[in-house]
């Protein structure tokens, strides 16, 4: 294999795969990434991790077509550090490859391209239309509450299913549920009628690629695998089989007070007064009533905190509940500014936190004894 190539394009594509290779795995070959060159000038970088992979492309000047595997962290770090020149690849015997650029030279230790995993099949994959930003943002305001207990298999990825025109996305960890909806047009049998669980690496990874522009993201489904395709880059990711929990059951189906209160106010008073609760798994105390919401937090080792903030619009009796300030504040970044609304029934019962203008989203968060 020989070619030559920009430095800015090969660097941006072998960027994309640092959060995917596997830094400590008992498999060597998956820290690597494997680079093809092929005769019609193009030059495709792939990363796996066996659940989630992801694979680029870059023209290159290709004078002989072939493929190896290099250490993604290794060439990225010699690609930073290069002047902005061309780089010259060179295969060498032994699975040694020769990297240069200028008066710069570099040979960098490889294995062989034989072991490395196959990429999933695009063969038949039905790929759905999705918008860049609208997929970006759902995916926004369920991340964080995905959960990151292995015991809880499940429970580690967001699901995903469309349900009469609109795109539904849950996430939980047992503590906090979040959910969002939007309407899309999606006329195309997707295989998403039945819901999927995508797993949280897969989106963290997705994540980052809908962070750069206003792109048009396809999406497809293949047996256990699902794809996102952004013009010649494909994401892929491994679904999480098992069985997601009943997020409607979660959600109470009334409620017996509201509160009606300052977005703002409410985070910043939420960050003051958790200050001293950090070793308390973040708890704190808020008791709301007809014209005013007050938080409170205590921790015998440090001291006490209160905080007051104005509640415009109130409707039941008077109650004190406890929560952690941490799943509060996690739901309530994710909205913009305006007033929200606080919806509880007892001091026992989950407590749900929604927007005045917003109704496609809401943050369901269980009780703590304080």
């Amino acid at each position: 294999m020989e070619l030559g190539i920009a430095r800015e394009d090969l660097l941006k594509a072998v960027g994309r795969t640092l959060g995917i290779v596997e830094k400590k795995s008992t498999m060597p070959i998956l820290s690597n990434v494997l680079l093809e060159a092929g005769e019609d000038g193009v030059v495709r970088v792939t990363a796996t991790d066996l659940e989630v992979g992801i694979s680029d492309s870059c023209e290159a000047e290709v004078s002989k077509a072939g493929s190896v595997t290099i250490s993604a962290k290794s060439l990225y770090d010699v690609l930073r550090n290069l002047p902005p020149d061309p780089v010259k690849i060179v295969r060498e015997d032994g699975d040694w490859v020769q990297l240069s650029c200028g008066a710069v030279r570099f040979r960098l230790v490889g294995l062989p391209v034989e072991d490395y995993p196959a990429f999933p099949a695009l063969d038949e994959v039905k790929f759905i239309k999705l918008e860049g930003p609208q997929l970006s943002a759902m995916l926004d305001k369920v991340h964080f509450a995905i959960s990151t207990d292995e015991t809880r298999y499940s429970l580690n990825g967001v699901f995903i299913r469309v349900v009469d025109g609109h795109l539904l996305m849950v996430a939980t960890d047992g503590h906090r549920l979040c959910k969002v909806e939007q309407s899309v047009d999606i006329k195309a049998k997707s295989g998403l009628d039945r819901g999927l669980i995508l797993p949280r690496k897969g989106i963290l990874e997705l994540r980052k690629l809908l962070e750069d522009a206003d792109v048009q993201v396809e999406m497809g489904i293949r047996e256990s695998n699902c794809f996102f395709r952004i013009d010649d880059l494909v994401l892929a990711m491994r679904l999480i089989d098992g069985e997601f929990p009943d997020y409607a059951q979660v959600v109470p189906a009334s409620f017996s007070k509201e509160a009606w209160v300052d977005r703002r106010q409410l985070v910043d008073s939420l960050k003051r007064v958790s200050v001293l609760s950090y070793d308390k798994a973040w708890g704190l105390r808020l008791e709301v009533g007809k014209k005013e919401l007050v938080i409170s937090s205590s921790n015998p080792n440090v001291g006490e905190a209160r905080d007051v903030i104005p509640v415009s619009k109130y409707s039941g009796d008077p109650l004190a509940i406890g929560f952690n300030a941490r799943y509060l504040i996690d739901g309530l970044a994710v909205l913009p500014d305006g007033e929200i609304y606080l919806q509880f029934n007892d001091e026992l019962l989950p407590g749900v936190v929604r927007h005045t203008d917003d109704e496609s989203y809401l943050c369901v968060v269980m009780p703590m004894r304080i």
